[in-house]
């Protein structure tokens, strides 16, 4: 075969991965519609696959808009904070469980233009709130699985972090057992189950999990058997559920629903800049000092100049 036609053939294939892996659905999910911030960003994604990802910089003082679509947007400020050309990041989501009216979540497929880069990212929504560590509930008759579900390490301007290991968790209802999975090249087998003992009880759970686009085994090689399973303390008091118990995230929200519109993002930035900063207080305070400047000025009438 002819090296072009090597090279053609690739660049097919190549093409239909993307197409079944990243091209997913670009309507945006009904609860991830609006404007989400927290403490140092803010974010919004559009109908046309274009994310806004706004940095709340100097404290918060200054919002940057770092990353946003270049057509139909307004004039960007001149100034030492802000590029003159913003990152350009897009978005398609692929749904992780069917979304409700109290909960959803979703693989997030990124795609930075300038870093020419794919990545996933897994999120979880209920209650206004946007979660980036969490677990899906699997119940099943006497146990409950908590499947880790969750692996990047935000939504940024350029490609976050995916972490190489995650956890899940086993509830028997008398124990808890943390589970290791960690990331892997073999291929992706959703049937083959791994199993963990304690004492006389034996549990199984998935052997490799995938999260995003990276697969994760919690057994080598075709190994079945998990060892050093961790026992926990039965605490559920740290995690947050859903309403419908279909979600527990397992850190604080990474973001938090601000305005259901999305036309008021330029409006809510431009507002913002406008705020002074107060003074800075001095680093002494001010002395209490009477300098009896009536006295100093009657002895300055009296004082002889002597001459040159």
């Amino acid at each position: 075969m002819k090296p072009y036609l090597r090279l053609a053939i690739g660049l097919f294939f190549l093409s239909v991965i993307y197409v079944n892996v990243f091209s997913q659905e670009t309507q945006i999910p009904k609860l991830l519609q609006g404007i989400w911030e927290n403490d140092n960003r803010i974010l919004t994604f559009h109908e046309s696959e274009n994310t806004s990802i706004f940095l709340k910089l100097f404290y918060g003082w200054y919002y940057d808009r770092s990353g946003e679509p270049i057509l139909d947007t307004p004039e960007r400020p001149k100034n030492n904070s802000t590029s003159a050309k913003p990152e350009q990041v897009s978005a398609t989501f692929e749904e992780i469980i069917p979304e409700t009216e109290i909960s959803g979540a979703w693989n997030i497929n990124l795609y930075y233009k300038d870093f020419n880069t794919y990545v996933s990212v897994p999120v979880a929504i209920f209650e206004d709130k946007l979660y980036l560590d969490f677990m899906l509930i699997k119940p099943k008759e006497e146990t409950t699985e908590l499947q880790a579900s969750s692996n990047a390490s935000g939504i940024k301007i350029s490609p976050p972090i995916i972490s190489k290991e995650v956890y899940s968790l086993f509830d028997t209802g008398n124990a808890l057992y943390k589970i290791r999975y960690w990331e892997t090249d073999m291929d992706y087998d959703n049937v083959t189950m791994a199993v963990f003992t304690d004492q006389e009880d034996s549990y199984n759970v998935p052997k490799h999990i995938k999260i995003g686009q990276t697969i994760y085994t919690c057994v080598p090689g075709r190994g079945t058997q998990i060892r050093n399973i961790q026992r926990l303390p039965r605490d559920f008091s740290t995690y947050i559920y859903s309403p419908d118990n279909r979600i527990c995230a397992t850190k604080e929200p990474y973001l938090t629903l601000f305005s259901t519109s999305q036309n008021s993002l330029y409006s809510t930035v431009e507002e913002a800049n406008k705020r002074q900063r107060p003074p800075r207080k001095p680093p002494l305070p001010k002395p209490d000092v009477d300098f009896h400047y009536d006295e100093i000025e009657n002895l300055r009438k009296n004082t002889i100049i002597p001459m040159p």
